[in-house]
């Protein structure tokens, strides 16, 4: 497991109003990715670590304090399900 996630290969991504819909062939799954999710997994190429990614949702949303525990949080439950490694 890499400290910075990527995107699985082979999903399949639609964009929606609210987020992404997301559909991991391996399990045969369909996601829905609300706004921040959504933000958590389009920042996961390989090239963001934890504390990156964390930066850049605290000043997307104007957070006073940093989500670090949230959005690994995230990160885990995306890689649970198969859509980050």
């Amino acid at each position: 497991m890499s400290d910075k996630p990527r995107q699985a290969d082979a999903l399949d991504i639609s964009e929606v109003d609210d987020g992404l819909v997301v559909f991991e062939p391996t399990s045969r799954r369909v996601h829905h990715l609300n706004v921040t999710a959504t933000l958590v997994f389009e920042l996961c190429t390989g090239e963001n670590d934890l504390d990156e990614i964390v930066a850049v949702v605290c000043a997307a949303f104007g957070l006073p304090e940093a989500p670090a525990e949230e959005i690994q949080a995230i990160i885990d439950s995306l890689r649970k399900e198969l859509l980050l490694v």
